[in-house]
């Protein structure tokens, strides 16, 4: 790609002229959309925007005129493309005036934006699910996450509810991937069924990815592409076929993602984390982002107030 009709092409850029979109988000800020990767206005001048990449710490720039035309893109990417984050932008950009100036239920114009908008499945099951009643009751702010003080958090939720004459015996516990908070959950509810998000799952698998140095190979060879796509889909598997489909894929992986399925293997099979909890087949919600960043504790009880106060 030149930036001039007579000047040599610029290492970052194709030949072609890159093909520029912009996707507004719920914050109402436009975002500027190229290759896979979004960018945020940095700042704009008398005769130009500059745009920066909204992952945190990347340094790709992009240029534009006042008018949105694609001027310049500097600099290399330092994480992997999510084109998934992209496809997911234009349904839920119709989404929103629906939801809040039309009377039809928020699940009958999930079904209908979703539908003709063609996404893949594996992009369709990101889109937050509506739980019936599931309401959070307490909020805690935590000094650290180690086992002890997940432990000490638990018995103290347990005692609340006791002091309220009902019992804190939670049936489904959704949480983060975290090492500690795994054997504590087991410990203090063992009858609970425990299950992590599918966007944290998808986000800890990309990161390692990064960590690999696959980035760019991800984002322009197919076929790694589809193989990271793999190792992804197979917690839509039904769970019995999870583990016998990951060895037929890692018979047939190339050596560019050795290194990653021997990751996988590690931490997703061989049950350092546990594959029931990352197994997402036969869950009626597999992710909620209103929820994002809490723990999110659903348990048939009566509502209980909690006192924060008497907490901690």
């Amino acid at each position: 790609m030149s930036s001039s009709a007579n000047s040599p092409p610029s290492p970052e850029l194709s030949l072609d002229r890159p093909c520029v979109s912009f996707v507004t988000p719920n914050k109402g800020k436009q975002l500027l959309s190229l290759g896979y990767y979004l960018f945020k206005c940095n700042k704009a001048t008398s005769s130009k925007r500059y745009w920066i990449c909204m992952e945190n710490g990347c340094g790709v720039f992009v240029h534009t005129d006042l008018n949105n035309k694609f001027l310049s893109i500097t600099g290399g990417h330092n994480h992997v493309a999510r084109p998934n984050i992209i496809e997911m932008k234009a349904p839920k950009e119709k989404m929103k005036p629906r939801i809040l100036n039309e009377t039809t239920s928020i699940t009958k114009i999930y079904d209908e934006e979703i539908a003709p908008a063609g996404v893949a499945e594996s992009v369709a099951a990101q889109f937050l699910t509506v739980i019936k009643y599931c309401l959070s009751v307490a909020f805690c702010l935590m000094a650290n996450r180690r086992a002890s003080t997940c432990t000490e958090l638990f018995q103290r939720l347990k005692h609340v509810a006791k002091a309220s004459g009902t019992q804190f015996a939670p049936t489904n516990i959704v949480s983060d991937f975290d090492a500690a908070l795994v054997p504590v959950v087991r410990q203090e509810f063992p009858d609970a069924k425990h299950s992590g998000r599918l966007f944290y799952f998808i986000q800890t698998v990309h990161r390692k990815m990064m960590c690999l140095g696959l980035n760019d190979e991800y984002a322009q060879c197919q076929e790694t592409h589809e193989q990271c796509k793999q190792l992804i889909a197979l917690s839509l598997m039904p769970l019995q076929e999870a583990e016998r489909q990951f060895k037929c894929f890692r018979n047939i992986a190339s050596e560019s993602v050795e290194d990653l399925f021997t990751y996988f293997e590690r931490q997703w099979i061989s049950e350092k984390v546990p594959l029931t909890m990352w197994n997402f087949h036969e869950l009626d919600h597999r992710t909620n982002d209103i929820l994002a960043g809490n723990q999110i504790i659903q348990f048939k009880m009566k509502l209980v107030i909690v006192d924060l106060a008497h907490v901690f």
